[in-house]
């Protein structure tokens, strides 16, 4: 994502605020400039909001998710899940090999403004 690598095309939103804060300024590292913020942003009523990336490749491997505040400002996610599927419809939880449950990243807001997940295993899809 940070690098460019998928296109603007494969990132999707549930909303966005407006034009401003569109799905592909949800990339790692996107700055704000003059007329665009540095983060993607839902409408203030979306109340399951996500951001979807569709990685093009039926067999891609997931090392590793970072999620990043928006910059010049402070406001970012405080916790979220992953999940992941094969037809942009239907989805799995992401759950670590040898749980049972939902992996839940909660961030820790006051001293991380840039957060990394570790996938164990990487999470080949399907």
């Amino acid at each position: 994502m940070e690098s460019g690598t998928v296109s603007d095309g494969q990132i999707s939103a549930s909303s966005e605020y407006d034009g401003n804060h569109a799905a592909i300024q949800g990339r790692l590292q996107f700055q704000a400039t003059d007329i665009k913020a540095g983060s993607w942003t839902p409408v203030l009523s979306d109340a399951s909001p996500w951001l979807q990336i569709d990685l093009a490749n039926y067999y891609t491997t997931v090392r590793r998710v970072a999620t990043q505040g928006r910059n010049q400002h402070g406001e970012w996610v405080t916790i979220y899940n992953l999940q992941y599927g094969d037809d942009g419809v239907n989805f799995k939880y992401y759950v670590e090999q040898g749980q049972s449950l939902i992996k839940v990243r909660k961030n820790v807001i006051w001293t991380v403004r840039k957060i990394a997940v570790e996938i164990y295993l990487p999470l080949n899809i399907p």
